[in-house]
């Protein structure tokens, strides 16, 4: 299957790369949060070559050990740099208490954070208090018409 640039969602994203806020993408099941994920890390990579990347993808098994907010926190400052990091978290819903581990981060000044989520209440009621000014959310929906001419 062919890949397909969703430049309508990449569109909104650009004018908050490199900014203080979490780029939080999210949206139901398959509607391809993953892969504009990717997207958005890959257009980063070519611009910042130099920057350090962290990429967290919840279905990997390789990162099953991350599963509260603490670990997540100590395995993002084991694995940053000095200077500019730029933290890609795929699933983050699966980490409980997340927000605790992105705002401190955020808090920082060197973390350009983005990442997704399935669960439609993941940004709304008391979490969206707790990040109130510190994110931004992007929703994501299955292809349209128009994507696949």
């Amino acid at each position: 299957m062919e890949n397909i640039l969703r430049n309508r969602y990449l569109k909104q994203i650009r004018p908050y790369y490199n900014k203080q806020l979490i780029k939080a993408i999210t949206g139901q099941r398959r509607v391809g949060k993953s892969f504009l994920l990717r997207q958005v890390s890959e257009e980063l990579r070519s611009l910042h070559k130099k920057a350090n990347f962290l990429y967290i993808d919840k279905e990997q098994h390789n990162f099953d050990g991350l599963q509260t907010y603490s670990q997540l926190f100590d395995y993002v400052k084991r694995n940053s740099a000095k200077g500019m990091n730029y933290l890609f978290l795929d699933e983050v819903q699966e980490i409980k208490g997340f927000e605790k581990a992105l705002r401190s981060l955020l808090a920082e000044g060197n973390y350009d954070i983005y990442c997704t989520g399935s669960n439609s209440d993941m940004f709304s009621g008391e979490l969206a208090t707790f990040l109130s000014g510190r994110q931004i959310e992007i929703q994501v929906y299955s292809l349209s018409f128009s994507e696949f001419a």
